[in-house]
């Protein structure tokens, strides 16, 4: 499918769309064993062509899948692998948090026969879009992060591998389809042990072998229920180590930190494609679009508008559906704006 060139500051998305009301229903009856398959798959490809649509209507430039056929960020791929078997949550009342997140005893070794389902998504989207497509992906690092080593493993390293292993198999089948934009999701690199910043570069870099497409790696702290992970929100730790990831962009959050380290490229000299958080998915309100703009004009301070993409800060799952349309409208207004005075 033929694809239209990008103008200068293409907007784009991090991945996950907000998820309409009825699929909420969907997935709840889903669960209580009240759908056929015809059911589900008319449900997650209506659920596909809206997220599509949301973002085409709003004027982005490069959209995704919304991954709606997820489950949510991570959780939805434990699915698709063999050799795990999950654990009983231990708090299931009261306020939600990472804490009531499902993990998995490892008890032999971790495949997936089937893939991982990103294939099927992508292929429904390009039917359903003309406009160029980034295909979302977890990294090893976090797919990892809800494995317990058991039996087959002597330790997270080898599960890490194996994962590896099966992401690059998915991605080579997404580029043998077409897909020419691929995003790389490692929330972890922020949450983990600074002192295998070096194995988890080298684990990416396995990841990506032989992938032949525009790659970018996206970085953030974390947005299940609308929260970060950690305290300590900082990208400061991660370089110079992560220059050395064999990625064309880096996709950094800004606008929930209050634009900090917004100077870091012109800090530390990169020459990268920086995709800029610039709308706050964790705010219950949406930006203004004046807020926007000085948001923007501040970026580009520091990063040359040849090298500069637009995004919000991480995906919209966790956000209400008419907040985001309201918040990706602004968002598309305001690059138009800079656009007409550069």
């Amino acid at each position: 499918m033929e694809t239209k060139s990008l103008p200068i500051l293409p907007i784009t998305m991090v991945g996950s769309y907000s998820i309409p009301s009825w699929l909420w229903l969907t997935r709840k009856s889903l669960l209580n064993n009240e759908l056929g398959d015809l059911d589900v798959k008319e449900a997650f490809d209506d659920a596909l062509r809206i997220a599509v649509y949301d973002q085409e209507n709003a004027g982005i430039d490069i959209i995704t899948d919304g991954e709606m056929r997820r489950q949510n960020f991570t959780s939805g791929f434990y699915e698709s692998l063999t050799g795990i078997k999950p654990n009983p949550i231990n708090r299931k009342l009261g306020v939600p948090l990472q804490d009531q997140v499902i993990t998995y005893n490892v008890f032999q070794k971790i495949l997936a026969p089937k893939g991982l389902g990103i294939i099927e998504s992508f292929k429904k989207t390009k039917k359903e879009t003309k406009k160029q497509i980034k295909v979302t992906c977890p990294g090893p690092l976090t797919l990892s992060n809800h494995l317990n080593p058991t039996e087959e493993y002597n330790d997270i390293k080898e599960i890490e591998n194996d994962l590896s292993k099966i992401i690059n198999d998915e991605l080579r089948e997404l580029v043998s389809l077409g897909a020419e934009f691929i995003q790389i999701d490692e929330p972890s690199y922020t949450m983990q042990n600074a002192t295998r910043q070096k194995e988890w570069t080298e684990l990416l870099n396995k990841t990506i072998s032989g992938i032949n497409s525009k790659i970018a790696l996206h970085i953030c702290f974390g947005n299940r229920y609308g929260r970060p992970v950690t305290s300590d929100r900082s990208y400061e730790k991660l370089f110079p180590q992560i220059l050395d990831a064999n990625v064309d962009q880096f996709v950094l959050e800004f606008a929930n930190r209050q634009m900090s380290e917004v100077d870091i490229w012109k800090r530390k000299n990169i020459d990268r494609e920086l995709g800029a958080g610039i709308i706050d998915v964790k705010s219950a309100t949406p930006e203004n679009i004046n807020q926007i703009i000085d948001r923007i004009n501040l970026i580009l301070k520091y990063v040359k508008p040849d090298n500069l993409y637009l995004n919000p800060d991480c995906g919209f799952w966790e956000t209400p559906r008419w907040l985001a349309v309201e918040k990706m409208s602004n968002m598309v207004q305001a690059v138009k704006h800079i656009r007409s005075k550069l």
